[in-house]
């Protein structure tokens, strides 16, 4: 994606998606993951902005999100 922002210049403001519920129908990233991609991101993908995280887990499950 930054390299097609690249040929248009551009800037996106991105959201990583963490996966805190464990479920299979749900996307994102791991949460012992999570460093590591940001990382990558900031360092490597100059026309990503990391704005935050996000996430969606089960309905109800608060520790999850701890």
């Amino acid at each position: 994606m930054d390299k097609e922002l690249v040929k248009i210049d551009k800037q996106l403001n991105i959201l990583v998606q963490v996966s805190t519920g464990g479920e299979d129908t749900k996307a994102g990233v791991e949460p012992n993951e999570v460093a590591d991609l940001v990382g990558f991101i900031r360092l490597n993908c100059p026309r990503l902005r990391f704005m935050g995280l996000m996430s969606m887990g089960k309905i109800g499950d608060r520790e999850g999100f701890k």
